[in-house]
């Protein structure tokens, strides 16, 4: 009951105070038209809340969550990373310079703004790191909109994480492409019977026909003229030869026949 009661107290004062620094802001649209005394009552009450957040166990963080929007992103930006930084020391001076060459007053925060927030930014020390907080406002300063928080590394830490984002990348690429080689290396599996037949040679090509021997040309004799004019010669040499009277119708015998010229013709003969 006790711890109830006092996670209930927390909550309602944190709430309080953050009422209470948005009514002492007025109404403006614009950061430029707030004075100097308006901007630090800001910042102060921005660092004030904040200071009070920073040391709520889990439990309160969870309760002021269900608030929701604002509040919900706060809380689950603090638990999200309390484990990394640690416990909550104090708020860095932004101004140091100042303070000790001028001895100005210290200042916990800054106040910048564009076209549709406001932002004070402070720096927290914890146990582990150092953390960049903002939290951003609409344009009039009295509505919460925003929280986010960056920790802090050292050169040495951002080096390092820097080379294991890296190598890690790369590894991804070659994990990729190997895979990638893997799969087209399957391809020759996938319907083999159509690699085969993609992959057989072409029949050779029929050789050309050969073109026929022209045919001899055949010389056309009129027969009937030819026979009359051998029969005409034949009958003239034998009528000769009688007339001669050297040559009888038994004074010659026919020994042989041999062609000569027209083969034809003595066939007709």
């Amino acid at each position: 009951m006790k711890n109830m009661k006092k996670r209930l107290t927390g909550l309602f004062v944190t709430l309080v105070m953050l009422m209470t620094m948005l009514m002492a802001v007025p109404v403006s649209a614009s950061l430029a038209d707030f004075s100097e005394e308006e901007k630090l009552a800001i910042r102060q009450s921005a660092e004030s809340y904040l200071s009070s957040v920073f040391v709520m166990d889990d439990t309160q963080l969870e309760g002021l969550k269900e608030y929701g929007n604002f509040y919900e992103i706060m809380g689950n930006a603090l638990l999200d990373s309390r484990e990394e930084l640690g416990d909550f020391v104090e708020l860095e001076v932004v101004n140091q310079k100042d303070v000790d060459n001028k001895g100005a007053e210290p200042q916990y925060s800054t106040i910048d703004e564009t076209e549709e927030n406001i932002y004070v930014t402070l720096m927290a020390k914890f146990t582990n790191y150092d953390a960049e907080v903002i939290m951003s406002f609409d344009e009039t300063a009295s509505t919460p909109v925003n929280f986010v928080m960056n920790t802090q590394y050292s050169l040495g830490e951002k080096m390092a994480q820097a080379g294991v984002n890296t190598i890690t990348g790369i590894l991804i690429v070659f994990i990729i492409l190997l895979f990638l080689a893997f799969l087209i290396s399957l391809f020759k599996y996938v319907n083999p019977a159509a690699r085969k037949k993609k992959a057989a040679p072409a029949p050779a090509a029929a050789p050309a026909p050969k073109k026929a021997a022209p045919a001899p040309v055949v010389e056309t004799v009129d027969v009937a003229s030819n026979d009359e004019e051998i029969i005409a010669v034949i009958a003239a040499a034998i009528a000769a030869a009688e007339a001669d009277g050297t040559a009888t119708g038994d004074s010659y015998v026919v020994r042989s026949i041999k062609r000569v010229g027209n083969t034809r013709s003595w066939k007709r003969a």
